[in-house]
C-alpha cells in the first residue's frame, strides 16, 4: 500500500510556503509519515535533527535527510548486533522532494503488505 500519496502532497505544499531549514523540513515529514505509520507499515518512526529515521514492519531500516526544500537523501539502515548502521555515503545528486516521495512510497510499500 505504501504511503499515502495525498499526504505527501500536503507536506510537500507546505514546504512550497517560504525557505526552511531542514530541521523544520524534517519535522512536518514526520507529522506527515506520523499520521499514516500505521497504513504504511511502520512500526517505529524517529525524528531529530534534519533526519527522519523509520523501522519498517518487514525489518528494513531507511532514513530520510532533509537538507531543503527541494534536497532530500533517502538511505537504508542494517542492523547488526542490535545496531542500526546507516549506509549514508551519498555519491550522487541530492534528490528532489518529488523524487523523495516517490523513494518513500517504494520502500514502505512492501512493508505493509
Amino acid at each position: 500500500m505504501g504511503v499515502n500519496g495525498k499526504l505527501l502532497a500536503t507536506f510537500a505544499d507546505s514546504l512550497r510556503n517560504g525557505t526552511l531549514n531542514g530541521k523544520t523540513i524534517a519535522a512536518r515529514l514526520y507529522g506527515a509519515l506520523h499520521a499514516q505509520q500505521d497504513e504504511a507499515g511502520i512500526l517505529e518512526i524517529v525524528w531529530y535533527g534534519a533526519s527522519v529515521e523509520m523501522e519498517l514492519a518487514n525489518g528494513e531500516r531507511w532514513a530520510v535527510e532533509c537538507i531543503g526544500p527541494d534536497a532530500f537523501r533517502v538511505y537504508p539502515g542494517i542492523v547488526r548486533q542490535d545496531t542500526v548502521r546507516w549506509l549514508n555515503l551519498w555519491v550522487m545528486a541530492d534528490y528532489t522532494l518529488e523524487k523523495m516521495i516517490e523513494e518513500v512510497n517504494r520502500v514502505t510499500r512492501g512493508a505493509s503488505e
